[in-house]
């Protein structure tokens, strides 16, 4: 898990009281109390586990609404319609650790409002926190909004560059939505400075946009586009997504 220092980035403690009492404070072995007696010996309680594979989520900044989805929950003709491409995502799933060798990454990318990119980049990053590798989900203009925040905040300044060159497994979501602003040169300066050292420390890249790849420079700068798409093999995606979770959902919605 990378360290960050800002609130910019921690879990808010609301967050983790919450978590605390859902696992710990209700646990049946420990009663709350986080630790077992066996032999005489203390051990900490299995409720830690529970705790820490949720917090982890939070930790990673990945939305709530994909916590617990699986690829299981696409629905049967998403997964017809995307075979191929789905089949390919799922065998760079299966090679996390090469990813990490050569910083290869995907870019995830398809019509806005629906086709499933989101969704199958915080799965990706779900499989890279599991496997032990340390992962963050962050959209765009959020990204941009704190690495200009960090401009006038030292502390913060180093949690982005930290969060951006040191992270295993970065998606960077709805790429192709950067804002148009005054300070576009600056900001593009800024990106393409802590994206290449990223890439120097060959550090994968998983992205969304709904731009297909060869068109992303016309919202990007040229420049960013290339860092961005020279280590990343494009994946694109069709169709409506809609979770098995949430027809059945819809379903007894309505009776």
């Amino acid at each position: 898990m990378i360290h960050l220092f800002t609130d910019r980035f921690k879990v808010p403690d609301h967050i983790i009281d919450s978590l605390l009492a859902k696992h710990c404070e209700k646990c049946s072995i420990c009663k709350g109390r986080r630790i077992v007696e066996e032999n005489g010996e203390l051990f900490k309680c299995q409720c830690l586990n529970t705790y820490k594979e949720e917090y982890q989520l939070y930790a990673a900044n990945i939305p709530l609404e994909f916590h617990h989805l699986t690829k299981d929950d696409f629905i049967p003709e998403w997964q017809d319609l995307n075979e191929t491409n789905f089949n390919w995502f799922l065998e760079y799933a299966k090679r996390l650790p090469r990813a990490l060798e050569t910083g290869f990454g995907l870019y995830l990318y398809g019509p806005a409002g629906g086709s499933g990119k989101t969704f199958l980049a915080t799965l990706m990053l779900r499989k890279a926190i599991e496997s032990g590798y340390t992962g963050y989900f962050i959209i765009l203009r959020d990204l941009i909004d704190a690495a200009m925040d960090g401009l006038r905040d030292h502390v913060l300044q180093e949690d982005v560059e930290k969060l951006i060159v040191n992270t295993d497994f970065l998606v960077v979501d709805d790429v192709d939505l950067s804002p148009g602003a005054k300070d576009q040169d600056l900001i593009n300066t800024l990106l393409i400075t802590l994206f290449k050292k990223r890439m120097y420390n060959k550090k994968p890249l998983i992205l969304t946009g709904s731009c297909k790849p060869e068109e992303l420079n016309l919202v990007l700068n040229d420049h960013l586009t290339r860092v961005f798409l020279d280590h990343a093999h494009p994946l694109g995606y069709q169709g409506h997504f809609k979770t098995t979770a949430t027809a059945k959902l819809s379903e007894e919605f309505f009776q």
